[in-house]
């Protein structure tokens, strides 16, 4: 019997590895998202018990050296620090570097549309910023529904759009289920609520329906709960099968937030922005050593 639990140990450590090794290019990638894809590939049952398992046994295996450390990630826990200096000569070292060196130019500013970028998990933020740093859209991790004060801020932003006549749009990727459907609704209806505001577009990227039956996700057998209000309205429209956001393959993922943005994003024109900022870094980079030249650096 301890054999068998040593070869089903095996087979599911050299599972993570193939995952690690096909999804290269996301490293690293939460549990959760290792977890969907080894039910996926039939490796381990999906309920409870099978990813508290698999999250015991991935803690041993990192620290056996097994699995890679850099392969997984955990994003709920931060660590703030106030940065310093070891002394003026290090501060002034950073400071001829950094010199006329930060510009960072808008290149979204000409778009039609003010996109941001809505998600409804922390965890899977990172395969959302490097598109969103790429093309210069705001990313928002939304954990849950709206406070008022966030609906505030966001007008704000949204004004801000308008003086520079541009449409504001949010694309929003959350799980297919009660909660992460209802969710998405929920923030249609807020703002005309409380702000008057109904000139919003809203569109969902993902989860859909036709994502779980294009890609046979595996459904999430606890998103389904009787105790929650949500539920009987999220069956009788879809029935009972629900699915995280999780479940979607990385690359799949990374593809779907690309394919989101450009139906509503002007690639020419940020291509335009970019030629105009490649000119600015020229002439910045001249004006940067003539200046410490000139300062004695």
């Amino acid at each position: 019997m301890g054999k068998g639990k040593n070869n089903k140990r095996g087979d599911i450590v050299k599972a993570v590895k193939e995952v690690a090794t096909r999804y290269k290019d996301y490293l690293p990638l939460t549990l959760r998202q290792i977890y969907y894809q080894l039910v996926s590939a039939g490796i381990i049952e999906n309920n409870k018990s099978s990813y508290g398992g698999l999250s015991r046994m991935l803690k041993t295996a990192r620290l056996n050296g097994e699995v890679g450390w850099e392969w997984m990630e955990d994003r709920t826990r931060y660590k703030h620090e106030l940065y310093s200096d070891r002394d003026a000569n290090e501060y002034v070292e950073w400071q001829k570097e950094a010199f006329l060196d930060n510009y960072r130019r808008d290149l979204s500013q000409s778009q039609p549309n003010y996109i941001e970028i809505w998600v409804e998990k922390d965890a899977l933020s990172g395969l959302f910023k490097p598109v969103c740093d790429t093309y210069h859209v705001p990313l928002v991790v939304c954990k849950g529904y709206l406070s008022v004060s966030f609906q505030h801020l966001y007008i704000l932003r949204v004004e801000a759009a308008r003086r520079n006549e541009q449409q504001p749009v949010v694309l929003y990727f959350g799980d297919f289920d009660p909660s992460g459907v209802d969710m998405f609704d929920n923030y249609q209806k807020c703002f005309p609520e409380n702000f008057g505001v109904n000139d919003i577009r809203f569109y969902r990227g993902a989860l859909n329906l036709e994502d779980i039956e294009l890609y046979g996700l595996p459904n999430d057998p606890d998103a389904i709960k009787t105790s929650d209000t949500r539920t009987k309205e999220f069956t009788k429209r879809f029935g009972r099968y629900a699915v995280e956001l999780d479940a979607l393959p990385p690359d799949e993922l990374v593809e779907r937030i690309k394919e989101t943005l450009f139906n509503h994003f002007d690639v020419e024109l940020f291509e335009e922005q970019k030629e105009i900022y490649h000119e600015e870094l020229v002439r910045l980079g001249d004006m940067r050593e003539t200046a410490i030249q000139a300062i004695g650096f």
